[in-house]
C-alpha cells in the first residue's frame, strides 16, 4: 500500500510475537508487542508514552482521559486504553 507523497513501507515478515509479550490478570490484559508509529513526516509521534482511549464520550477522544475506570467499576468490566510506549523510554 502507498500513499502519494510518502515513501513506501518496507515489507518485512511479521515477527514471532513471544509468550512474554502476553500478561493477563483479572483486572488487565497486556499485549506488548514491537510497532512503528511515524508521522507522515517521519518523525515519531509519542515522546515517551502514548494513551488512546476507545471511549468517545469525552472531549478528549481518541486520547485516554481515564473515563474507563469509573466504567469499570459500575459495570465489572475491565477494559483499559491503548498505551504506546517508546522503546527507549
Amino acid at each position: 500500500m502507498t500513499t502519494p507523497g510518502l515513501p513506501a513501507m518496507p515489507v518485512s515478515s511479521t515477527p514471532a510475537v513471544p509468550s512474554a509479550g502476553f500478561r493477563f490478570t483479572k483486572e488487565h490484559l497486556v499485549v506488548a508487542v514491537p510497532v512503528a508509529v511515524v508521522a507522515a513526516v517521519g518523525g515519531f509521534l509519542v515522546s515517551h508514552y502514548l494513551s488512546s482511549g476507545r471511549s468517545c464520550k469525552k472531549g478528549q477522544f481518541p486520547y485516554c482521559d481515564g473515563a474507563h475506570a469509573k466504567h469499570n467499576d459500575a459495570t465489572g468490566d475491565n477494559v483499559g486504553p491503548l498505551i504506546i510506549k517508546k522503546k527507549d523510554a
